[in-house]
Order: structure tokens, then C-alpha cells, then sequence
């Protein structure tokens, strides 16, 4: 990961979109499912820069998130979701970058979804709710599966648009 002040600035903005896009534009389903974008530019922090620098954009969104703008404020444990979030596309981009196209996008955008959100994110929900793991799971999952979906659009999209971009402020 090439730390120069370009790639700070992008992992920044891209912290800030997310944190805008998780605490300001959502859409509550229930206390413990939301309807929000806040995945996308963490899993492009990932794509873009590599699983160090979307594990720390993810860290990074959640933690500032938290301790500004949630009314529950911080629990570290649910810190993990979004770190793995920028970590796992972040340890397939060279797959990615090979052979762009929906398919490999939606392939990343499900085990992202599925191991930080629907897995981690759910288990500890359900510790700190002292809920069934089950029973929120399945208030969870359908949430998902419509957040994959866009999301898949939205992070192919840009990828395809920003890509060029990225790559000539790195080089």
C-alpha cells in the first residue's frame, strides 16, 4: 500500500461518503436492519488501494461514525464488519482487475456482504440485543440481498468509471 498524500485524500473522502452515506442517508428497517449505501466506498477503498488501506477506511468509517453520529455509540466488536468489508475485495482486486465485469463484481460483492455484514455483523448484533442469532438473521438477510444487489450496480459502475482515474494519480 503507497501511502503518498493522494492516496490519503482519496481514503478520506471516501471515509467521509461513507460515514454520509451509513449515518445521514438511511433508511431504518427495523433497529438492527438498514437500507443504506455505506458499503460502496469501502469496498472501492479496497478495490482501488488493496486490502490494507479498505481494512482501514472500513475501521476508520465505523469508528468516526460511531463516536459522532450514532445515538449508541461505539462497540468495537461491530468495528470488524466494516474492516472486513474493505479487507475482503481488497484480497481479490487482482482477480478483479484481470477480467473486470459484473460477475466477478457480484462474486466480491456477496462474500463481502456475506462474511462482515449477514455473518459478523449479525452474530454480535445479536450479543449486544441478547437475541437469537437466527431470529435476527432472518429480519437481516433480506435486507442483504437487496443491498447486493445494488450495491453490485453501483461498485461496478464506478469501479469501470474511477478505475482510470486512480491509476494515473498512482502512477
Amino acid at each position: 500500500m503507497k501511502l503518498d498524500l493522494k492516496t490519503l485524500v482519496t481514503l478520506a473522502l471516501l471515509v467521509a461518503i461513507n460515514i454520509i452515506l451509513t449515518r445521514i442517508f438511511v433508511i431504518y428497517i427495523t433497529d438492527f436492519s438498514r437500507l443504506d449505501l455505506g458499503n460502496v466506498p469501502i469496498i472501492l477503498a479496497g478495490l482501488f488501494f488493496g486490502p490494507a488501506a479498505g481494512a482501514i477506511a472500513g475501521a476508520a468509517a465505523d469508528i468516526f461514525g460511531s463516536a459522532v453520529l450514532s445515538g449508541r455509540g461505539w462497540y468495537p466488536p461491530l468495528t470488524v464488519g466494516p474492516l472486513l468489508m474493505g479487507l475482503i475485495p481488497g484480497l481479490l482486486r487482482s482477480w478483479l482487475q484481470r477480467k473486470p465485469n459484473w460477475g466477478r463484481v457480484l462474486l466480491i460483492v456477496i462474500l463481502a456482504e456475506a462474511v462482515a455484514s449477514i455473518l459478523w455483523k449479525t452474530f454480535w448484533l445479536a450479543k449486544l440485543y441478547n437475541m437469537g442469532y437466527f431470529a435476527l438473521l432472518a429480519l437481516r438477510g433480506p435486507v442483504a440481498l437487496i443491498l447486493i444487489a445494488v450495491e453490485t450496480i453501483l461498485v461496478y459502475i464506478l469501479y469501470k468509471r474511477l478505475l482510470p482515474v486512480v491509476r494515473k494519480n498512482q502512477g
